[in-house]
């Protein structure tokens, strides 16, 4: 399995952050004990703990893909799958008798590339073939971007053999990922050695393409990238929240207080602090996480509370200064929620855009 290169990349450097976080939090650690903050220097030094584990760990989960290399071939009997591991030196060689084939499924394999500012799609087609070992369905595809490499390859498989064509762009998914996709769509059915004709022009580019089924990731594949994505949040939002708590205990104290509230402008850099990660990692979501909603703002409320203890007790402060910090912690839930509704506005807004360009293509 060949993993996708921008995917491969993004998820790299997505792991790689709770190792940074891990640093700049283990400095906060060095600054703190230099200003002789012991207990922000406890909270730090507890978050950085963590992070190193962690960033450690989900980096080595990031980049533990093998690489395979595979060599499909149709000979005079069938087709014979060579694959090897060249990390392991693992390697091995299967052959697929004609008899034993149930299936064959050609489908087009688009891929996007751009001219210019416009992109376009080049259809290629993919052939799909289906048998059963041990009572398990197995697929093999083979893709051949030149037309006349696909009829030569096609003519060769043996009259009788079922064929099921159909449109719709299967160039993201890998063999072992086809199988449910395949079972959703409808075809034209004939046999091998009758007339072909196929829904689309092998080898044509085309402005939109064929349709592609909605998740463009096979489901493991598209869980390990949301867990990544998940736990690299987790890990920039605690440094958020460890630079939030070094800030606020140093300047808290110097906000000025009417009517028990703050009126520093200060006080809106620390929500942007925590309110940005918050919606760019967890809030622009489909699904409603009520139950992480709640566990954010205990956080964040907990920690804005905890700052202002602290500087309460390290610092000379305003008789209203505790009040003011009840109330401003009270106010960070009202942001959280105004960043929560926002984002299911947009994630909502990107379901009906997609659903949208779908229809578009399909009646393009």
């Amino acid at each position: 399995m060949k993993l996708n290169w921008p995917l491969k990349m993004l998820s790299v450097f997505l792991s790689a952050l709770p190792l940074a976080g891990a640093l700049l939090t283990a400095a906060g650690v060095i600054y703190t004990l230099i200003l002789g903050e012991w207990a922000v220097a406890l909270f730090l030094l507890a978050i950085t703990a963590f992070l190193l584990p962690l960033g450690w760990w989900v980096l080595r989960i990031s980049i533990r893909v093998p690489r395979r290399e595979d060599i499909v071939q149709v000979t005079g009997s069938g087709i014979v799958h060579e694959w090897a591991l060249p990390k392991t030196g693992d390697a091995g060689k299967e052959e697929i008798p004609f008899s034993r084939m149930t299936s064959l499924y050609i489908l087009p394999h688009a891929q996007r590339f751009m001219a210019g500012k416009t992109p376009f799609y080049a259809e290629y087609p993919r052939l799909v073939a289906e048998w059963r070992e041990d009572g398990e369905r197995r697929l093999l595809s083979i893709t051949e971007k030149r037309p006349e490499d696909f009829w030569k390859l096609y003519e060769q498989f043996p009259p009788g053999i079922p064929v099921k064509t159909g449109y719709f762009n299967i160039a993201h998914y890998p063999d072992y990922a086809l199988g449910p996709v395949l079972d959703e769509h409808e075809y034209r059915e004939i046999l091998t050695g009758e007339p072909l004709l196929l829904p689309f022009v092998p080898g044509r580019i085309t402005l939109f393409g064929p349709p592609t089924p909605r998740l463009l990731m096979p489901g493991e594949e598209r869980k390990r990238y949301v867990w990544i994505f998940d736990l690299s949040g987790v890990a920039v939002l605690m440094v958020c929240l460890s630079i939030m708590l070094i800030g606020l205990v140093r300047s808290m104290p110097g906000w000025e207080i009417e009517n028990g509230m703050f009126v520093s402008d200060d006080e809106y850099n620390y929500v942007l602090l925590f309110l940005v990660p918050l919606f760019f990692f967890f809030h622009i979501r489909k699904r409603a996480y009520l139950v992480r909603l709640i566990i954010q703002a205990a956080v964040i409320v907990a920690i804005w509370l905890f700052a202002g203890w602290i500087a309460a007790r390290s610092h000379p402060v305003h008789p209203d200064f505790m009040e003011s910090v009840r109330f401003s912690a009270i106010l960070t839930t009202v942001w959280i929620l105004l960043s929560y509704a926002a984002g299911k506005l947009i994630a909502g807004a990107g379901v009906l855009y997609a659903r949208w360009e779908e229809k578009r293509r399909l009646n393009a």
